[in-house]
């Protein structure tokens, strides 16, 4: 059951797995995009909300080509690609890490003194983590090839064809410098940075936040 537990929550973990990549108006952001993405089966989401799948795609500042169609560039918020090579290799640490640390508080905890292999509560507890250190490599390994790592290419705001709204909000939750964490519908929002455009505090104690209509679609709705 708990070994079942394990796995449970390693797989959670596997298909959260994501990074996030900020795209600058400059020849040498679009350059290095273009030569990871080169190849690769990649999702454009577009600012109407739409989601187009599309291979052999190349990024100026002005239009973005692909194999069947080209957009212009205006029009992307983002270009997400799966990475299966860094999702098993991620998946892999995770799972080691993840298995080691449950098998061998499992093995420590749950020692008895009457183990073969075992000759105190620590060596029970590093035969754990051998154990379960495996068990959990192999896992992640496994699943976070098959699901692989989301890389997402975010496009910053262009506020001459995106269409800006203003939402209210119930508070600001958390607040970086690569993103926001806003309370809205008494659920939690993660924005990054280029998701948002500002945050208004009114006088009468109002909180607003100013996103493009796209962002409200996909995350607030």
């Amino acid at each position: 059951m708990k070994i079942h537990l394990f796995v449970f929550v390693s797989m959670v973990l596997f298909i959260s797995c994501s990074s996030t990549y900020y795209v600058k108006d400059n020849e040498s952001s679009y350059r290095e995009m273009n030569d990871k993405l080169k190849g690769k089966n990649v999702t454009l989401d577009l600012i109407n909300s739409e989601k187009i799948s599309a291979e052999y795609v190349r990024v100026t500042a002005s239009t973005t080509y692909t194999a069947e169609k080209n957009y212009s560039t205006t029009d992307i918020n983002a270009i997400s690609v799966k990475n299966h090579g860094h999702g098993a290799l991620k998946g892999f640490g995770y799972g080691l890490l993840g298995g080691g640390s449950f098998g061998f508080l499992m093995g420590y905890v749950g020692y008895s003194g009457k183990s073969m292999l075992a000759g105190s509560a620590v060596d029970s507890g590093f035969l754990g983590a051998i154990l379960l250190g495996g068990i959990g490599a192999v896992t992640g390994l496994v699943l976070g090839a098959l699901h692989g790592e989301i890389e997402e290419y975010v496009f910053p705001i262009n506020e001459e064809s995106v269409e800006l709204i203003r939402v209210e909000i119930s508070s600001v939750y958390e607040e970086t410098e690569k993103y926001i964490i806003v309370e809205y519908d008494n659920k939690f929002i993660h924005l990054n940075k280029l998701e948002y455009k500002t945050f208004i505090n009114t006088e009468n104690g109002k909180h607003f936040i100013v996103i493009p209509k796209s962002v409200y679609s996909r995350k607030f709705k």
